[in-house]
């Protein structure tokens, strides 16, 4: 039986979305106006369950489809809107117009190109789902116009091809992780970096969640010994096994922990689906590498609430953070490479939660 006392998730949560409410500096940013504290932290055991949010109803199955988008490498929000999962449409939209205004300074402002390549988002949007092109034009190191092919739906060199294709290159942060995790798991540098500085400027939105350091723990006798008596039906028979036993068998020698830390972070909206998604990253690497998913560590610098969001705040603060128990996740079993899993592959089940609350997101 789940043990609500155990979901220490929404607890945690709700400590920080207070202190921000009754100790952050009020501050008008680029994005608009919040309430914003520096430097906090949060641990979860996934022995307990998958950390998610149980205080308001969150779109767990947008957050799947986001991170095997990262893992993917891709750039355009295309395979999201398809999905119809949409919380970058507007960012893509916004670096859209940003592009437009950038290629006809770079023309020497016509005006009448301007004007026509304008559009809604929905207008917007059909673009992406047709996968079209346009020409558009900027100016190099040198002060040159070029031109360059813009497909609708390009935010630029963002999270996943910075993983996957680091600084335009074919390194390979994500199989390198899984390589030594494999080969020497007591590595100090398995480390996953979004954030390329070189192309910051270039890019529709500098990524938030920006450093990932791996640890593998190994397991001790006992533990080994637990997880065979809870996986394998056999184990119930087996006399004092040796570790070679056990490893014959397909027991883990190791578990493996996740410390990721974030530059910035809308706690309301931005946060839960960041824990949520590095948990399903560890939880996925881990399974690819024969580990135990063991814990999650998150590191907050700027922690904030938007102005527009307080209401929201306030009215899921008023909620038990320990009525519902976590949920499961369920991974495929037969899944053991990366690049092999798809979304239904993929479950998050007994999943109980208070309603969605309604927050306003804040684009750029």
């Amino acid at each position: 039986m789940r043990n609500k006392n155990s979901n220490v998730v929404d607890s945690q949560y709700m400590a920080i979305l207070s202190k921000i409410l009754n100790d952050g500096c009020y501050k008008e940013t680029r994005s608009g106006k919040v309430y914003s504290i520096f430097g906090m932290s949060m641990r979860f055991n996934l022995k307990n369950g998958f950390p998610v949010l149980t205080t308001k109803k969150m779109f767990y199955r947008g957050f799947i489809h986001e991170l095997l988008w990262f893992l993917s490498g891709d750039t355009n929000i295309k395979y999201l809107v398809d999905n119809k999962v949409n919380f970058w449409t507007p960012d893509a939209y916004r670096f859209y117009n940003e592009l437009l205004d950038k290629s006809n300074k770079a023309q020497g402002y016509d005006k009448d190109a301007l004007t026509a390549l304008r559009m809604t988002m929905d207008e917007f949007v059909e673009k992406v789902k047709s996968a079209e092109r346009i020409v558009l034009y900027k100016k190099n190191h040198n002060g040159e116009v070029i031109d360059y092919v813009y497909t609708y739906g390009d935010l630029g060199d963002v999270y996943g091809h910075q993983w996957r294709h680091w600084g335009n290159t074919d390194f390979d942060q994500i199989k390198m992780i899984i390589d030594t995790l494999r080969t020497n798991p007591n590595d100090r540098r398995l480390l996953l970096t979004g954030y390329n500085p070189e192309v910051v400027g270039d890019i529709a939105l500098p990524p938030c969640h920006t450093l990932y350091q791996f640890y593998a723990r190994p397991l001790t006798y006992t533990e080994r010994l637990e997880w065979c008596d809870e996986n394998l039906e056999e184990a119930s028979e087996w006399k004092a096994p040796t570790e070679d036993t056990m490893t014959e068998k397909g027991c883990p020698k190791y578990a493996l922990s996740l410390w990721f830390s974030c530059r910035s972070q809308d706690m309301p909206l931005g946060n839960p689906a960041n824990i949520m998604s590095a948990g399903l990253l560890l939880s996925m690497i881990a399974q690819c590498v024969d580990m135990i998913p063991e814990e999650l560590i998150w590191n907050g610098g700027d922690c904030h609430i938007y102005e527009n969001q307080i209401e929201g705040v306030k009215e899921q603060l008023r909620r038990d953070p320990h009525r519902y128990a976590l949920p499961k996740l369920v991974l495929n079993k037969d899944i053991h490479e990366i690049d092999d899993f798809k979304f239904d592959d993929i479950k998050i089940e007994e999943y109980e939660s208070y309603p969605t609350i309604k927050m306003p997101l804040s684009v750029g």
